[in-house]
């Protein structure tokens, strides 16, 4: 199962995890029959949070808040607070009616017995009218900016997501645009890029990466540091978004954490196949604080099964808030994670799997303390972060032989600011910039030389021990006109400087226009540039590369139709993107460097820590489909994603290829039936074209690595598919709620194909296949 610690992290003898699905689906059946409450009595659930302005961010008082289908309603008060009591436990229907703002309706809230929920309404200035009220999921308001290619998932819809295992990260990459990776695996590919080249933002704070175990140099990994219980949803883009993001050319995720409610202390508990956690959270002063801990088992999990590598993690996330005045309030974003992989070398045949293993140890931190400030017509948000990661990564032979050892510290400060202002009813500004500065970016690195080979095959060992400080600066105005009801206007410029690889100012321009053709018809398009830097990792490879390499572009152009539904959207978009100054790979004239996370030193350089230029070129095109239907007064729900797009780029020799992730087709299937307010079922299904193949070298020096001579032109592997089935069940209680549920991936068993592999014992290459059956369980006890 060679690669397998940074892969999936399961292997064929499931044995003690199906004997516990089976248990759980038992209770699941039996719950059938089982009374919904206690004492016959129906549960009943409490609902808070706050109703804000959704430029200014200041609290509305004297709102209305309602539970459909039922007599409860109540009023905001100071700072737009408020509580509906007595809310029947289920899934609701929330309307809020504001003077002098559009009226909403939130389709989909989930109301228990257990934790209060806590709502955040964002209200968009308008003349009130009841004829026309904007009906949603109860996802987040992050504005991406752009004209297209945007969508959102609320906490729910990740959660019950069949085969995402509640990873915020996995459910986003079901959106049309997102490519096929390895399997259990959180690497987003997204419309010809590569993992790299994703930019995700916490609460507005740019994150290198998300992940446990994180890929250096790229933003994938296997698992999320973000506990779904904390997460308040999801904003995805895959074009070119307001210009307040840059600094990466593919997909833009901006992740909102909840707060935590104000109305009483309240925890919860949680288990699953794979870890433990808790929650805490409750009001603090003038405001909330919400406190989650994890902890996974995976290493009692697979020192049971007999496996050679032993990973585990911890993480810890912490929001609090505090409104210091009526137009004032004060944030603070607090994430920490250590990651480890043990290692089992008892025997030769463990030996002979560990030695295709990269171990890496990682401890992460994140702190975002931000400001923001209600102005009478927009908002000024001041955002002080730091973000740090050491990495220990070392990959040995079945001797024991150290093939890398590679001892890191990426650390870095940053400042962003910016002022938004509604200048007049038609006219909104957004400006503001951002600073970041990495003065604490160490490197101790060795790499043996029989890994490294240039083009000849001639061995070219690394050592570096440096330190280096990058820093950049970015500035940005952006301007949307609306003229009237029909059509908008948004046009924004982004200036970004980087202390290196290259001292010049990057100019990326945007634009985007969207006309509403019928009442529920949307025609938009939109045309931009993002620049890149390069990762500071690859500027350590070579001396040479600080002076060879510069920031890449990406220019794209976009075509959408949006149709709008009582309860559903459908979206149609075609996309051209054009790559310019793309790294190249010296030691690999044919290869473009496009990580997909996944390194090994015994099959490839890892971690672009080898001579590389900028003379790449690329291209991808493609065609998106998205249809959605949200849970409300039927008890159905859906989505359906198709992508089609190919991919070519040219390397250092001139020759246009097929990109690493030329995938043609991609399409996901997803339904879910809630026949009552205690039980759901849900089911997805994903299949995709299979991924393009580089042949080995089957002899000689270099026999094991990829023959970059053939690069990318053997036969592409079978078409991948699988269908993945979810089931929960909750019991409410006075005060508390139990939820138990029942994931289980690739029901069919399916063994798909996921890459050609050496095998080191046979030497021979194989296909190595996914896993098949793989159930996963949990439960969870709010109170």
């Amino acid at each position: 199962m060679r690669g397998s610690a940074e892969t999936d992290w399961t292997g064929s003898e499931m044995t003690p995890l199906l004997r516990c699905a089976g248990v759980v689906a038992a209770l699941l059946a039996t719950s059938l029959v089982l009374p919904m409450t206690m004492h016959g009595q129906e549960s009943r659930g409490l609902v808070t949070g706050r109703v804000v302005d959704r430029l200014t961010g200041e609290g509305i008082s004297d709102a209305v808040i309602s539970v459909l289908a039922d007599s409860n309603l109540t009023r905001s008060g100071a700072a737009g607070r408020f509580t509906l009591r007595n809310v029947p436990v289920g899934r609701v229907i929330l309307r809020v009616i504001a003077i002098g703002y559009a009226p909403r309706q939130l389709e989909d809230v989930p109301v228990g017995s257990g934790r209060p929920v806590q709502l955040l309404i964002e209200m968009e200035p308008r003349a009130l009218d009841l004829a026309d009220i904007a009906v949603e999921a109860q996802g987040p308001l992050q504005d991406l900016g752009g004209a297209t290619s945007n969508a959102s998932l609320g906490r729910d819809e990740i959660r019950r997501a069949p085969g995402v295992q509640e990873d915020v990260i996995r459910a986003v990459s079901l959106l049309p645009g997102v490519g096929l990776t390895t399997p259990g695996r959180n690497d987003l590919v997204v419309r010809g890029g590569s993992a790299a080249e994703n930019l995700f933002l916490l609460d507005g704070l740019e994150i290198p990466n998300i992940n446990h175990f994180g890929s250096q140099g790229a933003t994938g990994g296997p698992v999320s540091l973000l506990p779904i219980d904390l997460v308040r949803g999801a904003s995805f883009s895959s074009a070119s978004p307001t210009v307040a993001y840059g600094d990466r050319t593919a997909s833009f995720t901006a992740i909102t954490l909840r707060e935590g409610n104000e109305e009483r202390w309240a925890s919860q508990l949680n288990l699953s196949a794979t870890g433990a956690g808790a929650i805490v959270e409750g009001p603090l002063g003038a405001g909330s604080v919400v406190l989650g801990v994890r902890r996974s088992y995976l290493d009692l999990l697979f020192r049971a099964l007999d496996f050679s590598f032993l990973p585990t993690y911890w993480d810890a996330t912490l929001k609090a808030t505090q409104r210091v005045s009526p137009v004032d309030q004060l944030s603070l974003v607090a994430l920490g994670a250590w990651d480890g992989i043990a290692f089992r070398n008892d025997d030769a045949d463990q030996r002979v799997d560990n030695a295709s293993i990269l171990g890496s140890d990682q401890r992460s931190a994140v702190v975002g303390l931000t400001w923001q400030h209600a102005l009478p017509r927009g908002a000024w948000t001041t955002t002080l972060g730091y973000t740090g990661t050491n990495f220990d990564s070392r990959q040995v032979d079945s001797l024991g032989r150290a093939l890398l050892t590679a001892r890191s510290q990426e650390r870095a400060i940053s400042l962003r600011t910016e002022m938004r202002l509604a200048l007049s009813p038609q006219f909104e500004i957004r400006t503001g910039g951002v600073g970041r500065l990495a003065p604490w970016t160490r490197y101790a690195i060795a790499l043996d030389g029989q890994n490294r080979r240039d083009s000849l095959g001639i061995p070219r060992a690394l050592a570096v021990d440096t330190t280096i400080a990058p820093a950049s600066l970015a500035g940005y105005l952006e301007g949307t006109w609306r003229p009237n009801d029909t059509w908008r206007v948004t046009a924004g410029l982004r200036g970004d400087h980087y202390t290196a690889p290259s001292t010049l100012l990057h100019l990326s321009p945007r634009l985007g226009l969207a006309w509403i053709a019928a009442p529920a018809i949307t025609l938009s398009t939109s045309i931009g540039r993002t620049v890149q830097a390069p990762p500071s990792i690859w500027l350590i490879g070579d001396p040479s590369n600080p002076q060879s390499l510069s920031p890449w572009k990406a220019d794209q152009v976009t075509v959408g139709l949006a149709r709008e539904f009582a309860s559903g959207r459908l979206q149609v978009e075609a996309y051209y993107k054009r790559y310019s100054d793309y790294p190249v790979r010296r030691f690999r004239p044919s290869a473009v460097l496009a990580p997909s996370g996944f390194e090994d030193a015994l099959t490839d350089i890892p971690f672009g820590l080898e001579p590389l230029g900028s003379s790449g070129r690329g291209t991808a095109w493609g065609l998106e489909l998205l249809a959605r239907r949200q849970l409300g007064a039927i008890p159905v729900y859906g989505l359906a994603a198709l992508t089609l797009g190919r991919s070519r780029f040219t390397g250092l020799d001139g020759v246009e290829r097929p990109g690493t992730f030329d995938v043609p087709v991609v399409a996901t299937l997803l339904a879910g039936w809630r026949p009552s307010s205690r039980l759901e079922l849900s089911g997805k299904v994903r299949a995709s074209s299979g991924i393009l193949t580089t042949p080995f070298v089957l002899d000689g020096d270099l026999a094991g690595t990829p023959d970059f001579a053939r690069y990318l032109s053997g036969p592409r592997l079978p078409s991948v598919w699988a269908l993945d089935l979810r089931a929960d069940r909750r019991w409410s209680f006075r005060r508390t709620q139990l939820t138990v549920y029942l994931d289980i991936q690739n029901v069919t068993g399916r063994e798909n194909a996921v890459r050609n592999e050496w095998n080191l014992r046979t030497r021979m290459v194989e296909l190595d296949r996914s896993i098949g059956r793989l159930p996963s369980i949990g439960v969870t006890f709010d109170f």
